[in-house]
């Protein structure tokens, strides 16, 4: 067993990014959100305007090709927050090792 100071460090270092990505994810999925909406609100405003014959169908194939993004954005959070809690408990059971380590030096 040596020191595993640095790779405590180290560790600290991916949960803290891990957690910035995951608040990338979490911030990109309520843009995501909103600019449904706000694109939503922008076709009623177009059919209420003049009439416009595939308004209906630009709605459905936005919906369709935004599909991929909805779902994938809150499973990617989900996976960094699995992946925190791995390296949570690799980080404990390192500081503990560390712990024994030093109480050794004494």
């Amino acid at each position: 067993m040596s020191c595993r100071c640095n790779d405590i460090s180290r560790c600290t270092s991916d949960i803290f990014k891990i957690k910035e990505i995951k608040g990338l994810f979490s911030n990109a999925n309520s843009t995501n959100f909103s600019v449904s909406i706000e694109l939503q609100r922008l076709a009623v405003n177009c059919m209420t305007t003049f009439s416009c014959v595939n308004m209906a169908g630009l709605m459905s194939e936005e919906k369709k090709l935004n599909k991929d993004v909805t779902k994938s954005l809150p499973m990617l959070g989900k996976r960094c927050e699995v992946k925190i809690q791995q390296l949570e408990s690799q980080k404990n059971a390192m500081i503990i090792e560390d712990i024994e380590y030093h109480s050794k030096d004494d």
